[in-house]
């Protein structure tokens, strides 16, 4: 009956092996190098499909992976201007490489009225005064992780697009 005093020891040690050689660590995030838009297609009055290139460089020793990503844009003291979705999940980006990513997102305006009161040309709009809340999973290797944005501002995604 004493040798169970040992097999406790001798599991743990093993267990905590076993996730340090399948590289069970915390995952870093990917770096978004750049951002190129390369197709708008109009989906009806208030919708379009936007075609983006992501050149992403991925640190982690496995694959990651966009499954899902819901979100909106709004005004800095209003309600939500545009929602969307990405149409073409799970985006993945290669371990330990950079490479490019095709996204796809629809975008619907939900307050077309605000935007036209901006002008006809995105350089007009102020971009400080918009912020973007999102929902975000994502995955590495087996293990799945989500991620709220709130409040995160529209000029630091704006600042990539070319």
């Amino acid at each position: 009956m004493r040798s169970y005093g040992l097999v406790r020891p001798i599991i743990l040690v093993a267990v905590s092996m076993c996730l340090f050689l399948t590289g069970c660590t915390k995952m870093q995030v990917p770096v978004l190098k750049d951002v190129k838009v390369a197709s708008f297609r109009m989906k009806g009055l208030v919708s379009a499909e936007l075609g983006l290139v992501l050149e992403v460089d991925n640190p982690n020793s496995r694959s990651v992976s966009v499954e899902k990503l819901v979100g909106s844009l709004r005004y800095e003291n209003g309600g939500p201007v545009a929602e969307f979705v990405l149409q073409n999940p799970p985006l993945s980006a290669p371990a330990a490489s950079a490479s490019s990513l095709n996204a796809v997102l629809l975008v619907t305006l939900t307050d077309p009225l605000a935007l036209l009161t901006a002008g006809n040309d995105i350089r007009n709009l102020d971009m400080d005064a918009f912020l973007i809340d999102a929902d975000v999973s994502a995955a590495l290797g087996g293990m799945k992780k989500k991620y709220r944005l709130d409040g995160y501002p529209a000029r630091n995604v704006a600042s990539y697009l070319k």
